[in-house]
Parts: structure tokens; C-alpha cells; sequence
């Protein structure tokens, strides 16, 4: 079936590329139109945490500290905030700042602050209504308005974090890029493994999207999906690819290199795809419905990855033939005999203790620096040095 599946790919190339191309177009409408929010509450029901908080929600019903969000406030002036016009300033801020509908609880002198050894500095929490966005816009523009006076205030807390996940994924496509034109020594077989899990992962997130309107999904469910979409991808169409380069040269014929490449490299991305799958959705019986969404969207990435081995990559290797290596970054050498890496497996097995003891050497001395780790919760110093969080901590 697989063998099947691939060489209709690879027939009706076109066909398949313009099935591919509308998937990403419709999935990435779909996603934007019927896509749910993604949960950021951070809530994990059946847990002795959760309980513990529905606990207080029943208890102290009319707590804003329990059913708002914190925000911390820290006021900032050189001339000491127990200066007259200072503190007329921070009592006017807080009589605005008090009167917004999604504040549920606020300071209302500066008097209520807790203040420095020096009096420069004041610090004081607000509680904010969870399903309101535009109170932080408003937050902000009242701080712009008394930073101008020459008193400064910063917020902390994650409504006002703005870095979230750091996006990686872009360095770690052109890390890929690298890797894999040392590798090939060419654009060309170097570009079809990138192509490939580009449309994966474009898919893999529209469907992240589409999960969240379903189930309970992270906020970070993005950045694992991608990831995993983006290694998975790359590493199943480098496999397939290989196998066509070494069967093209031997037969000369683009269409039976296609077919040997995923009658053996394809039936092993999708015994891969699949384990990997299976390792994703365990999650799910770990009963905690926070999580359902990230086994069901990571899993779903690495799905696309698969389908997209076996059928995108083989139409492309229809468009491309035998110009697999066209646009050659360096001069291969095709000289026959036994190559660098043969000689180097035949030297470990006719050393297999002396290698064998190395190798474990190796690994321990790079395990050392894991003994010095020291771990901890990242807070607001590891936000952007510009952001008013990261300044809010520094004060």
C-alpha cells in the first residue's frame, strides 16, 4: 500500500503538490476562522493544587486576590514619593487606575504602598478581571502619562510578558540548511528535506489551532509542535532522499530510485512516525486535561511529517529526477571503493572492547558537567531588558 501510495505521488505529481499547497491554504483559513484560544491559566484539574484553589474560590467567594490576576505595580521617582507633587501625581494615577471596570481591587493613596528604606521606590498589587485584554492597553497608556511628569512605573506579572516562548525554530532551520548542504553538496537535495517539513509544519500548527477549539491546549503547544514537527520532518525526508541518491546513481532510472528509497527508508519514517505518535498521545492517560491538547497537537505535527515523506516527497522527486544533485556547492567525489565511514565500522569491529571503552569514556566525561547543574523557576529577570516586567523586577 505504502509502495501504492508513493508511486501515484509520484505519477500525478502535479495533482499532488496542488492537494498539498490547498491543505496549506485551507487549514491556515480554517485554523483562523474556527481556531479556539489557547489556555494560559496554567490549571490542572484533579491536582491537589487545583483542588486547593477551588477550595478557596468557595470559601472566599468575594476575594479579588483569588479570582483576579495579580498584577504588581512599582513606582519609581528620584525626588522620594513622599514628595508633595510626587505623591499627587501617584494618588491621581490610582483614582484612574481604581475606577477602570476590569479592575477589581487597587490602591488608593500612595500611602498604601509599601515604600523603601530610601522612599524612592513604592510597590503595590492590583487585581484584574481574567477575561479582559484591553486593561493592560489602558495600564499602559496611564503609565506613559506620568512618566512623563518624571515618575516612572513598571508592571510585573504575565498579563504585561510579551517575550513568551523564545521562537527558536528559525535558528534551528538554518542550522539544518547548514547540515544538510555539508552533507549533500547540493541546493537542490539539500531543499527538498527543508520543503517538505515546511509544509508539514504550516499544516502541523493550523491543526494546533483547530485542537484548541476542542480540547484544552497550552499556550506553548506552538513552539513544542513546531519543533518536533520541524525535527521529525527534516530527519524523515533526509532518510527517503539519501536512499534515492544511492539507488539513482546505481540504476539511472528516477522512478524505481523513488520506489526503492520508500520501500526501505519509507516503511521506516512510518514505523518511526508512528512510535513517536504513540509516545505522544501517552500523555493523554496522565489524566490531566491541561495536556490533552499538546499530546493531540504534537502528535498531529509528526502525522503531517509522515504523510508528507511519502507522498509530497516522492512527487518532488518526480519534478526533480535526476537533477537530484544540480547546483553542487562543492565537487563530489566518486571515486568507487570503500568509503571513510565503511573503513571506520570495520576499525570498530576489529576493536570492539577498545572502542566499546572509549565510546563509554567519552560519554562520562561529557556527563560530568551535569553533576554542577544548578535548576530553578525561570521569573521575571530572564524577560527582554526593555520589557516593563524585566524593569518592574530590576526596580
Amino acid at each position: 500500500m505504502l509502495r501504492q501510495l508513493a508511486a501515484a505521488s509520484y505519477r500525478h505529481r502535479r495533482l499532488t503538490l496542488l492537494i498539498w499547497v490547498a491543505a496549506v491554504v485551507g487549514i491556515s483559513f480554517a485554523a483562523s476562522a474556527s481556531g479556539g484560544e489557547f489556555a494560559s491559566n496554567g490549571r490542572l484539574p484533579g491536582t491537589d493544587s487545583d483542588r486547593a484553589y477551588e477550595l478557596l474560590l468557595r470559601e472566599s467567594p468575594g476575594d479579588n486576590n483569588i479570582e483576579g490576576e495579580i498584577v504588581r505595580v512599582v513606582f519609581a521617582d528620584p525626588a522620594g514619593l513622599a514628595d508633595a507633587g510626587v505623591a499627587a501625581r501617584i494618588d491621581g494615577f490610582l483614582d484612574r487606575v481604581d475606577a477602570m471596570p476590569s479592575v477589581l481591587s487597587s490602591p488608593r493613596r500612595v500611602t498604601d504602598l509599601h515604600l523603601s528604606a530610601d522612599g524612592d521606590v513604592g510597590v503595590a498589587t492590583i487585581a484584574l478581571a481574567k477575561n479582559d485584554e484591553g486593561v493592560v492597553d489602558q495600564l499602559l497608556e496611564q503609565r506613559a502619562a506620568l512618566a512623563a511628569d518624571g515618575t516612572t512605573v513598571e508592571y510585573g506579572g504575565y498579563r504585561f510578558q510579551n517575550g513568551g516562548v523564545p521562537t527558536t525554530e528559525v535558528f534551528g532551520l538554518l542550522a539544518a540548511v547548514v547540515i544538510l548542504l555539508i552533507s549533500f553538496g547540493s541546493l537542490v537535495a539539500a531543499g527538498l528535506p527543508i520543503v517538505t517539513a515546511l509544509f508539514g509544519i504550516a499544516i502541523g500548527l493550523g491543526g494546533v489551532q483547530l485542537w484548541s477549539a476542542a480540547v484544552d491546549t497550552p499556550d506553548f503547544t506552538v513552539q513544542v509542535a513546531s519543533m518536533v514537527g520541524l525535527g521529525v520532518g527534516i530527519d524523515y525526508a533526509l532518510f527517503i532522499v539519501t536512499r534515492y541518491r544511492e539507488a539513482l546513481r546505481r540504476t539511472g532510472d528516477p522512478f524505481a530510485a523513488t520506489m526503492e528509497a520508500i520501500d526501505t527508508a519509507g516503511r521506516a519514517v512510518v514505523f518511526a512516525g508512528v512510535t513517536v505518535m504513540i509516545s505522544l498521545l501517552g500523555m493523554l492517560l496522565m489524566g490531566l486535561s491541561f495536556l490533552n491538547g499538546l499530546a493531540l497537537g504534537t502528535s498531529s505535527a509528526v502525522m503531517v511529517a509522515v504523510l508528507a515523506a511519502v507522498t509530497l516527497l516522492p512527487a518532488s522527486l518526480g519534478f526533480v529526477g535526476r537533477n537530484i544533485d544540480r547546483l553542487s556547492i562543492h565537487r563530489r567525489d566518486e571515486r568507487a571503493g570503500e568509503s571513510g565511514w565503511h573503513r571506520w565500522s570495520r576499525f570498530v569491529q576489529r576493536h570492539p572492547v577498545a572502542c566499546a571503552v572509549a565510546g563509554l569514556g567519552l560519554l562520562g566525561a561529557l556527563v560530568v558537567p551535569a553533576f554542577a547543574m544548578r535548576f530553578a523557576s525561570a521569573d521575571a529577570g530572564n524577560d527582554p531588558r526593555r520589557s516593563t516586567t524585566r524593569a518592574a523586577y530590576d526596580t
